[in-house]
């Protein structure tokens, strides 16, 4: 199959769920620990969700909890449909017990791999999934203003979401699907093929500060996400307490150092994002309540990191 671009990475997970042509009203498992798009296209698709909790150590989806839910499903009244995971922070998933929980369960896969483009090759490639999501946004490794490209398993989705993404046209310009204009501009297109070119030495740009990030002496005792080494797109750790987290974030922020607070509020509370089913969410909730992330991008100079080294030094010996 060929890679479809799109206008966004929530229009390509609408596109996606619409070519996977999953039950209306079917419920999806999903991260509570990822962004509202996630979720907010899985409503706009006319899925319900059940938000499973992530492994303590990568912060993506457990596969143990996942398997729980779809358990309870054979035994009750709830129409499993996909599992989508989420490549947290660019961190990918392990795919081998994903694929055997699909295979048994007869379930899609799904991956919003929005943060993860340009990550090691034999951890997420092509076509694993029945359907994998890029972002091209502004913060991502290829940033081309607003896009994202959908990559699928089998033809037939490929030729659905193209579909889709084209007011449901088909060869003969006539609407025989309801669909929306998702396709990606020209001018976002360009943009992107420019970034494609840095996208090399920008990956090696940005491993090369995560090496001065995981040898900071004022680390100890912040968690980083493990499997870091693959991690592209973000540079999280994680702190004891929230309130050791929110005394970090008030002493770097005092000294003209940027921290943000992803995925804050977890999905499970935010309003709009509720559940029916939150299966013991306790790694979920604690990861909302303690995770800060730190500067990270390839033009960070040499200068800047050391401050902020020195920074978190002075942080952890006060």
């Amino acid at each position: 199959t060929r890679p479809v671009a799109v206008s966004n990475a929530t229009i390509g997970i609408l596109a996606a769920l619409k070519a996977l042509d999953l039950p209306q009203g079917s419920t999806v498992i999903v991260p509570s620990w990822t962004f509202a798009a996630t979720i907010q296209a899985l409503a706009l698709a006319g899925l319900k969700w059940h938000y499973a909790d992530v492994d303590k150590d990568s912060w993506n989806l457990d596969p143990k909890c996942a398997e729980n839910l779809l358990e309870l499903g054979k035994n009750g009244n709830v129409n499993y449909s996909a599992i989508m995971v989420v490549d947290c922070f660019g961190v990918t998933n392990g795919k081998t017990k994903l694929i055997s929980l699909r295979d048994k369960y007869g379930v899609k896969l799904i991956c919003d791999a929005a943060e993860s483009f340009g990550n090691d090759p034999h951890c997420n490639p092509f076509g694993e999934y029945d359907a994998t999501i890029y972002s091209f946004h502004a913060t991502k490794q290829v940033p081309a203003g607003e896009g994202g490209l959908v990559v699928f398993a089998e033809k037939t989705h490929e030729d659905a979401c193209r579909q889709y993404i084209d007011f449901g046209f088909d060869e003969n310009r006539s609407a025989t699907i309801i669909g929306l204009n998702g396709k990606m501009s020209e001018i976002n297109a360009c943009l992107a093929l420019a970034s494609l070119r840095n996208l090399p030495k920008n990956t090696k740009r940005r491993n090369e500060i995560m090496g001065i990030y995981e040898r900071m002496k004022g680390m100890d005792g912040k968690k980083l996400q493990e499997g870091r080494w693959n991690n592209l797109q973000l540079l999280a750790v994680k702190c004891d307490s929230s309130e050791e987290r929110a005394k970090f974030e008030y002493f770097l922020n005092e000294r003209g150092i940027q921290t943000k607070r992803y995925f804050y509020p977890a999905c499970h509370n935010q309003p709009a994002l509720k559940s029916l089913v939150d299966y013991n969410l306790r790694v979920t909730e604690e990861l909302e309540k303690t995770v800060l992330c730190l500067p990270f991008y390839e033009s960070l100079t040499k200068k800047e990191i050391m401050y902020i080294a020195k920074t978190v030094w002075e942080f952890s010996n006060q």
